[in-house]
């Protein structure tokens, strides 16, 4: 998870920790490997990773989904919180770098449903022995601060075990590092009652006017987490592409290395008057001289920077990137002649991998739809049916060629269907409803005489 994190922020590790070696002798004449701290070492990591899990969360959910449940009358949207399709986003995004993401469904302090994106490495999924599908616990974990003996802040870990009708939370202690059971006391600096520890995941309070006569803790019936998967391999984007992207960070880097060390030197030693080669190569590097005996010589062999090798070899590199991470290289958006199947074509690859990861999302929020029923019941309102998610791919498009193509449809289909695949449309009712408004406010001349127009009355009638 962490590598799909620093690749993604372009930190890529295998560049970044690389470091260049020497080979040289020891005081005894053994042969050692040590760090060449003069050579060059530029680190220039690529930003492909970010591109490519960018790239196919805008394009499956850049534009909003929309849903079609029964009854008819019930809109999804009405339920889900405001920033749903947000969370949903960063929990994709979360998939694709590190294979999983979480959604957490949860009821607030004014009594919302809400869902909150938790990061993926807080998580340990502990599923039932005979259904790997259906979770049985939650652990989760992260840092939090408290105070040690000495009054200094420390970070000290959390721990919140979950099932299907409480919470347990646990805490490390700041002296020895063992875990014990949150008392009321600490519990109520967490959430500013004194809960019990284990706690129900929300209660319902039963209220006179403004004052609170009981409270009854609930539970949702199930474990309130439901995890977006990246595919049904359990991978990460990252994995089919990394060598390819460590290569080419290599290949790059290594390009400056030489343009900065000017060329590649090898020394063609004869009558050397040092020690050994370590020697050698201090003198070299920090003086830029040599001593060498009598009827010595030292002369320096260069080899030019092949450009035209490591441009193919990044140009080669580019393209296995994009082939194997099933991307959509910008670069080529403009080769050729871009219709809309060139265009499509071009996407091809991105809509296999956006198919898959479509039908995962399809899976989550159907699992989410339970928790939006159990708060539908909870406020006195039936439950919904999850009929179809329709998904907007964000492609784009050759709109001139559309609209040219819609406008001779014109006489040949029904203006119902024309509008409907018109590309400036997204409303077709709403469109229609301007077009007939706009022809309210044309006047047919033909319905009115001359003299009418010309005529008004002495008041200044037109």
């Amino acid at each position: 998870m962490k590598q799909g994190v620093d690749y993604y922020r372009s930190q890529n590790t295998e560049i970044m920790n690389r470091k260049h070696y020497i080979y040289a002798e020891d005081e005894d004449g053994n042969p050692i490997e040590m760090e060449d701290v003069y050579k060059a070492n530029n680190k220039l990591p690529s930003g492909f990773f970010k591109l490519l899990v960018d790239q196919k969360i805008n394009y499956l959910l850049g534009n909003p989904l929309t849903f079609d449940v029964d009854p008819d009358d019930e809109e999804l949207e009405d339920t889900l919180p405001r920033t749903f399709q947000k969370k949903l986003k960063k929990a994709g995004k979360e998939a694709s770098k590190k294979a999983v993401g979480w959604l957490q469904a949860y009821i607030d302090q004014e009594g919302e449903f809400g869902i909150k994106q938790i990061p993926s490495e807080q998580i340990i999924p502990v599923y039932k022995v005979d259904n790997q599908d259906e979770l049985e616990l939650i652990i989760r974990y992260y840092k939090v601060r408290a105070l040690n003996e000495d009054n200094q802040v420390v970070k000290v870990n959390r721990v919140e075990v979950w099932d299907d009708e409480t919470v347990t939370y646990y805490q490390e202690n700041t002296e020895d590092s063992l875990y014990h059971l949150l008392d009321e006391q600490e519990m109520k600096q967490i959430f500013g009652q004194p809960y019990s520890n284990p706690k129900y995941h929300f209660q319902e309070e039963l209220r006179f006017g403004d004052a609170v006569e009981e409270v009854e803790g609930m539970g949702w019936g199930r474990i309130p987490f439901v995890p977006i998967y990246n595919n049904d391999e359990g991978d990460y984007d990252l994995q089919p592409v990394k060598r390819f992207i460590d290569a080419y960070d290599i290949v790059n880097s290594d390009f400056i290395n030489n343009l900065e060390d000017f060329q590649d030197v090898y020394w063609i030693l004869k009558g050397y008057d040092g020690e050994n080669l370590n020697e050698f190569l201090q003198q070299v590097k920090r003086y830029k001289s040599l001593k060498v005996a009598e009827d010595g010589d030292a002369r320096a062999e260069t080899i030019d920077i092949p450009h035209e090798a490591r441009k193919e070899a990044k140009e080669g590199l580019r393209r296995d990137i994009f082939k194997f991470g099933q991307g959509f290289d910008p670069d080529k958006v403009g080769d050729g002649n871009v219709t809309n199947v060139v265009i499509k074509s071009r996407f091809a690859s991105l809509d296999l991998k956006a198919d898959q990861f479509e039908d995962e999302i399809k899976e989550t929020i159907k699992k989410l739809v339970y928790f939006v029923n159990e708060y539908r019941e909870q406020q006195g309102e039936q439950p919904i049916e999850l009929n179809k998610i329709n998904f907007d791919r964000a492609m784009m498009i050759n709109e001139v060629e559309l609209l040219e193509a819609n406008a001779q449809q014109k006489g040949n289909v029904s203006e119902d269907t024309r509008l409907a695949n018109h590309p400036w449309v997204n409303d077709q009712e709403e469109e229609q409803a301007k077009m007939d408004e706009d022809r309210e406010d044309v006047v047919n001349l033909d319905d009115i005489g001359i003299e009418d127009l010309a005529d008004g009355d002495e008041e200044g009638e037109e």
